[in-house]
């Protein structure tokens, strides 16, 4: 028999494309998932590069801070080290020239010139007599750290007392440190 009246197609229902939607969904929610880990990942590994270039720069700021400073300490020492050996001490001047002084001799007057070339001392005095200055003279040309002593401006002066001017290189041991 034909039917005439047709009949309404029957509703599927609602739980039948329930699982459709739901993987539709679960597909959506997966690609979403998955563009906002990979954002994230993206930024953490940006994040992670800088800290470890930061971290790499600190750890070099006091590496390199602490490498110029050891370098400034090595130039100071290597400075004084130079220093120390070229410097001269005029300490052992005096006593020397009290060892070589005639005792009847009075120092009136004393320079010392010092250049690269020589240590040339002019020492200006007064003596008893004449043999006395003669005597000082022997005792500066007898010894070893003097080198060509001049005796000049010999005098007699009032009272009777001879001066004198006396001038010599002294050899530069003297001004070395002992």
């Amino acid at each position: 028999m034909v039917e005439i009246i047709p009949k309404p197609t029957p509703k599927k229902p609602i739980t039948a494309n329930l699982p459709i939607y739901l993987g539709i969904a679960l597909l959506i929610a997966v690609f979403a998932g998955l563009l906002v880990a990979g954002h994230f990942s993206k930024k953490a590994v940006e994040k992670k590069q800088s800290l470890e270039t930061e971290l790499a720069e600190i750890k070099a700021l006091p590496e390199m801070s602490l490498e110029k400073e050891i370098s400034e300490k090595a130039k100071k020492i290597s400075d004084f080290g130079s220093l120390w050996k070229n410097h001269q001490d005029n300490s052992y001047l005096f006593p020397f020239l009290g060892k070589i002084c005639h005792p009847k001799v009075q120092f009136t007057q004393f320079s010392l010139i010092k250049t690269e070339e020589a240590n040339r001392v002019e020492i200006a005095g007064k003596a008893a007599s004449y043999a006395v200055v003669y005597q000082q003279l022997l005792i500066l040309e007898t010894e070893d750290l003097i080198k060509e002593p001049l005796l000049s401006g010999v005098s007699l002066g009032s009272e009777g007392v001879i001066s004198f001017k006396l001038s010599f290189n002294l050899d530069s041991s003297i001004f070395s440190f002992k």
